[in-house]
């Protein structure tokens, strides 16, 4: 039976990232949330193909997010990069991630338009924090196709246009009651016990 690593987080360390974590092939919870790491991420990164969870915000990361290779599995469920100084356009290796529920890219300099492939190739979407980025462009309309997404944020970027009229689709966000900063987003159920929204 394959063991399950947990990185636990908070350990203020001044150590930078390196591809040793590439080699824990059966790694699916990694934490390295709230510490005062640096560098860029390895390409080895996707490697790790039974990862689920993976939090490494709030330190001090950057560079673009290493591509995929065409082989990729996707296992990733949740996606926490906010709160560092990750660039480029919206990481394009996501696209795989067909089960990813949760994605925080939040208070990062990712620049470029917000691809229209969030709506189509993950459906499972609950959460979607985009803010305090540089995004330019529109809200894409597919992401009336989110069936499930119950939290949008994408405060403080540079998007332009109307709001898709196709959002009126979005039934699991009921009832909007989210307080958010820039640092957190803290969310409150509706009547009927679904989390809701605010942009």
């Amino acid at each position: 039976m394959p063991e399950n690593y947990n990185v636990l987080n908070s350990n203020s360390s001044n150590s930078s990232s390196g591809s040793a974590f590439c080699r824990l092939l059966s790694l699916t919870v990694l934490d390295l949330s709230n510490n005062k790491l640096t560098g860029e991420l390895p390409d080895c990164w996707w490697n790790l193909q039974s990862l689920q969870f993976m939090d490494l915000s709030h330190n001090d990361f950057s560079g673009e997010i290493p591509a995929v290779k065409t082989s990729y599995n996707c296992s990733l469920e949740s996606v926490h990069l906010a709160g560092n100084g990750f660039t480029g356009n919206f990481p394009s290796a996501l696209e795989g991630c067909s089960t990813l529920v949760t994605l925080d890219i939040g208070s990062n300099k990712f620049f470029g338009g917000i691809p229209l492939w969030i709506g189509q190739s993950i459906p499972s979407l609950k959460i979607l924090s985009l803010r305090s980025n540089n995004f330019t462009g529109g809200i894409p309309s597919d992401f009336s196709k989110l069936s499930q997404l119950q939290l949008l944020d994408m405060a403080n970027n540079g998007l332009t246009g109307s709001i898709p009229k196709a959002f009126a689709n979005l039934s699991s966000m009921k009832n909007p009651k989210i307080n958010s900063t820039d640092q957190s987003l803290v969310g409150t159920e509706g009547k009927d016990g679904m989390l809701s929204f605010a942009l």
